[in-house]
């Protein structure tokens, strides 16, 4: 498995990661080159010429900072720590969460991009994707 996840994500290397975007709680990440078209609704959107669906954890960090994570999808867009209560109806499918949030903030709204540096495929098929500006 590690040889077939090796070969899938060379083409990565070197090209843009420009956006991060999710269908319900699935991240997509978009790589290389940006290919316009409409979305789901009929609105102009851009997807990359790579893109990486990810269902499961997973995060970007720098250092020994967690940026953004998968589980910040479940907070409120401004929710700060652990201690903090957050409303008891809330709901990540129609409230601003804190994942939408903080990738908005890292990609600068779709400016912002990091170049993939070096991909490294671990056990069980687990992928670590270094980029630029000591992102991974």
């Amino acid at each position: 498995m590690r040889a077939e996840i090796e070969s899938a994500t060379a083409a990565l290397i070197g090209k843009p990661l420009w956006t991060c975007r999710r269908a319900a709680d699935m991240a997509t990440f978009q790589f290389g080159g940006r290919i316009k078209g409409v979305d789901y609704y009929g609105r102009p959107s851009q997807v990359g010429d790579y893109a990486l669906h990810v269902q499961c954890a997973w995060r970007i960090t720098r250092g020994d900072e967690i940026v953004v994570g998968s589980g910040d999808l479940y907070y409120p867009a401004e929710y700060q720590n652990e201690h903090e209560e957050f409303p008891a109806d809330f709901d990540w499918r129609k409230h601003p969460n804190r994942r939408d949030k903080l990738l908005r903030l890292l990609f600068e709204n779709d400016v912002r991009e990091f170049i993939v540096q070096r991909i490294e495929v671990g056990i069980a098929g687990n992928l670590r994707i270094e980029l630029s500006g000591g992102f991974f």
